[in-house]
């Protein structure tokens, strides 16, 4: 290279532009110094996550039940689930809104929002309402074909809350960290409500327990963790194996209750 000024216009650019204003006359200005940003404080509140669904639907439930009792039970007449009124649509939901006692409230309340909370942190809040809500039109359909009887109650939903952990825990199992506490724990939560329901029949027997309804509501909440749930999955085509699977099975699952409902087979 000969000796003298070079012109600006003909060096060769090596330096690679960082911002918009590192170009200066045609040539690349790098600049040495970093200059921090302010940083805003992060409010421990703003990242604690509450699951509010089945929190907002517990409340609700122990309002509806509150005012049916100033209302001497008449509200429950037009919410709860009547096999003579199936022609009301809304009946196969709403009847989860009302309970018979303050225990039976209790007992349904306390499980869903403990696993509610659960599984909120890991799904979107629709996917778990949608197995919460399915659940209980499972677990209508599924009583009434059974056995033709009054339903009140969240029950079928609670059950359905409930065996949608299994999906969960198929779907992630590679992800899940403490396999057999939470194994072990579902186990011993499942023996517990069955010994539970078996003494209540066996025993008491007032109020009366639509083991039908229950059943029935974990089944169907089961196949819909599975249709909708997220997962862990790396291959494709399983996954979407997985979804066609469970979408025939519910499918098949409906259509069945719903032809020995209109066959009224009991």
């Amino acid at each position: 290279m000969s000796g003298g000024s070079e012109d600006p216009e003909n060096r060769t650019l090596i330096s690679p532009a960082t911002t918009p204003g590192s170009m200066d006359n045609g040539v690349f200005v790098t600049s040495n110094y970093y200059i921090p940003q302010p940083t805003k404080k992060v409010k421990w509140y703003s990242t604690l996550y509450i699951p509010k669904m089945l929190i907002i639907i517990s409340i609700l439930q122990i309002l509806m039940y509150y005012l049916d009792l100033k209302m001497d039970n008449r509200l429950q007449l037009i919410l709860r689930f009547e096999p003579k009124k199936q022609q009301e649509l809304w009946r196969f939901i709403s009847y989860m809104l009302m309970h018979d006692s303050w225990m039976h409230l209790f007992l349904n309340v306390i499980p869903q929002c403990f696993f509610g909370i659960i599984l909120e942190k890991t799904q979107p809040n629709w996917k778990v309402i949608l197995v919460y809500i399915g659940g209980g039109i499972g677990g209508a359909l599924g009583a009434v074909c059974v056995r033709s009887r009054l339903l009140v109650g969240a029950s079928a939903g609670v059950y359905a809350i409930l065996a949608s952990n299994i999906s969960y825990y198929v779907l992630n199992f590679t992800m899940i960290k403490y396999k057999k506490s939470y194994c072990s724990a579902f186990i011993v939560i499942i023996v517990s409500d069955i010994s539970y329901t078996v003494i209540h029949c066996k025993v008491i027997k007032y109020p009366e327990i639509s083991w039908a309804a229950h059943l029935f509501g974990a089944v169907t909440g089961c196949i819909i963790g599975l249709l909708f749930y997220g997962h862990s999955y790396q291959d494709k085509n399983t996954s979407k194996f997985v979804r066609i699977f469970a979408f025939a099975i519910l499918v098949i699952l409906i259509i069945s209750l719903i032809v020995l409902d209109c066959l009224d087979f009991r």
